[in-house]
């Protein structure tokens, strides 16, 4: 039995970047409800220090060659034209809002195969929404007012990753986004 490194990319530090929608969906329970497509951009920029080697025993990941040795920043921007409406005050088409949210987040690497690896990994987040519908009407004439939000949390989670060939990787993630507080 001999410990393999995971082959790598050339480099430890990989920029991302890429085109994202999503389905938004926001509602206050026998009220109102906003819903619609956003689009954007994420990007993220992962550093590791090392390559962590193969673990056989609970020593082997208090080893001083595996430690912590992912770091990533992320961010992303998104936005769209939802749709509201209303018990009460009306509906109103094609309301800009949109969302920023960056996040840092520490990982451990655990190879698995020689090209295999799985990451755990902790991190702190933010996002921020606007819903951006000042001075609009809706359809029963009710006036529109801007709305802001904003979260912290703890994301928590893991992904795994295959290298492929030199320039495809296939891979999963699992998180849970801990929330901490928002208004």
């Amino acid at each position: 039995e001999r410990d393999l490194p995971i082959e790598s990319p050339s480099s430890l530090t990989q920029f991302e970047i890429a085109p994202e929608f999503s389905s938004y969906e926001y509602e206050e329970p026998n009220f109102a409800k906003l819903n619609g497509i956003m689009y954007g951009i994420k990007a993220s920029l992962t550093h590791r220090t090392s390559e962590n080697r193969q673990i056989h025993t609970l020593e082997d990941i208090f080893s001083d060659s595996n430690k912590i040795n992912m770091y990533r920043v992320e961010g992303h921007f998104s936005g769209g034209k939802l749709d509201y409406d209303s018990n009460g005050t009306g509906s109103d088409n094609g309301e800009p809002n949109y969302m920023v949210e960056m996040r840092g987040i520490l990982g451990y690497d655990i190879p698995i195969f020689i090209n295999s690896r799985m990451t755990p990994y902790m991190g702190a987040g933010y996002s921020y929404l606007k819903d951006d519908s000042g001075g609009r009407t809706t359809s029963t004439g009710a006036a529109g007012y801007d709305r802001e939000s904003q979260y912290v949390y703890i994301p928590i989670g893991f992904e795994t990753n295959t290298h492929l060939s030199r320039t495809w990787d296939i891979g999963a993630t699992v998180e849970y986004d801990w929330f901490l507080g928002g208004k």
